[in-house]
């Protein structure tokens, strides 16, 4: 059973739904949790970008690589 029953319309224009929606899908939320969210005072974080992950991958590909070295000798 859903436990939010009451609902909130809001007019804005489309280009500033636009806008709200790429916010909510950076920081990985639908748009509504998103408004729900700013409009109590939180501030949703975005994912971090593609290039940290590319990063976290070398280091952990690098990492193996060193591993599987030693295991060799």
């Amino acid at each position: 059973m859903r436990k939010r029953s009451v609902g909130i319309n809001v007019r804005v224009r489309v280009t500033e739904k636009r806008k709200m929606t790429l916010m909510a899908k950076r920081c990985g939320l639908s748009l509504s949790e998103y408004l729900r969210q700013r409009a109590l005072g939180y501030e949703p974080g975005g994912h971090p970008p593609k290039e940290a992950f590319d990063v976290l991958d070398q280091h952990t590909n690098n990492k193996n690589r060193c591993r599987n070295r030693s295991w060799q000798r």
